[in-house]
């Protein structure tokens, strides 16, 4: 690695009680000049260290922790003698807190490695970093304060919003556009093509992806989710979505706004999924479905249907011991033959009912 590479640290910039109270919209209670350099869980804080309570069953990490400062509701003040920031919810304000205080590691040192590839005509904002072995191809738009990690390859007539962050090694196929403010994690690849072919006298012919991909602003992509460009239209992932790890979404698929899905989650061609939807890990949805907003879907689920907006669904089955899963699978195996002697059952009795009246 070159002498010139920048390294990357991560930094905790100190703040005074006072100012973290007013910025995450806390009350204080306690020494407005004490400095707090990060957050930190009640077990492991120290005393330049925040923490919050908010879980009952966190009494006694809260009457033993050394944190300088703690998050609290109004209603457990009195369980903590120390600084205090008092809000109604005191995770989200820790979660402002950490937003504040723990700086996603930023490279220090030269803007753009030595060992970087920039082409000419690639247009940088201001203060970019760009990593070491890292490519920004021909007509490629870097908008300000964007991070490209090591072995990051942009490709041509990409645009990235400001703010933005990829890690090492993390591959966008030309013509992509991502909004400002995303995070997307190390193996990403975006704008792949699509998985399109049409046989023709037993073979298969490569239908061209023509589409692309457009990931909104704040979205958080992890690692080694796929997503891929579409075949016409393009792939849309919408403002504030949150994608796990190792998630395969689909040509042509549509995200809406602020939805979360978990690891592992299939989302087949042409589907489209709503806004606000919560999504769990290794959930199946096949191709060109229909998900409303605000839609739940549990681990595990197969989705072979579209779903209106609204409602909580699953379709798994939850474990059992061994021995009894087994008498379980032997019993389902059998089900098509037992729904078929209760159909006869029932037209006898039907018969029988029938002569009984005559």
């Amino acid at each position: 690695m070159s002498s010139e590479a920048a390294s990357v640290t991560e930094t905790y910039p100190s703040i005074s009680l006072a100012e973290l109270a007013t910025k995450i919209g806390a009350q204080i209670d306690g020494d407005v000049d004490y400095p707090i350099a990060k957050p930190a869980s009640l077990e492991r804080a120290t005393d330049s260290d925040i923490s919050f309570f908010s879980d009952q069953r966190k009494r006694d990490a809260l009457r033993e922790t050394r944190a300088g400062a703690v998050i609290i509701s109004p209603e457990h003040r009195e369980l903590f003698a120390g600084n205090r920031l008092i809000s109604d919810d005191p995770h989200l304000a820790f979660v402002e807190a950490c937003h504040l205080l723990s700086r996603a590691a930023r490279p220090v040192g030269n803007p753009i490695d030595s060992a970087a590839m920039v082409h000419l005509s690639a247009e940088l904002g201001r203060d970019v970093h760009i990593g070491a072995n890292a490519v920004v191809a021909a007509n490629a738009r870097l908008g300000d304060d964007v991070v490209v990690g090591a072995n990051t390859v942009v490709g041509e007539y990409v645009s990235i919003g400001c703010r933005t962050r990829l890690a090492a090694g993390v591959i966008v196929y030309p013509g992509c556009h991502i909004g400002a403010d995303c995070n997307i994690e190390s193996g990403a690849v975006i704008g792949s093509p699509g998985f399109g072919y049409l046989e023709n006298s037993g073979k298969w012919r490569a239908i061209p992806q023509i589409g692309s991909v457009r990931v909104g602003n704040s979205v958080d992509i992890g690692a080694n989710t796929t997503i891929d460009r579409g075949a016409l239209d393009d792939t849309i992932i919408e403002d504030g979505v949150k994608l796990d790890n190792q998630i395969q979404v689909a040509h042509n698929v549509s995200i809406g706004a602020d939805t979360a899905i978990a690891g592992c989650t299939g989302i087949a061609g042409s589907a489209r999924v709503g806004r606000r939807c919560k999504i769990g890990g290794r959930v199946s949805i096949l191709g060109h479905l229909d998900i409303g907003d605000d839609v739940t879907i549990y681990a595990t689920s197969v989705v072979t249907r579209s779903i209106a907006g609204g409602g909580t669904y699953s379709s798994n089955l939850t474990v059992y011991p061994a021995s009894r899963w087994r008498r379980v699978l032997a019993r389902l195996a059998s089900l098509d033959e037992l729904f078929g002697r209760v159909r006869r059952l029932e037209r006898f009795m039907e018969k029988q009912s029938t002569r009984y009246r005559e």
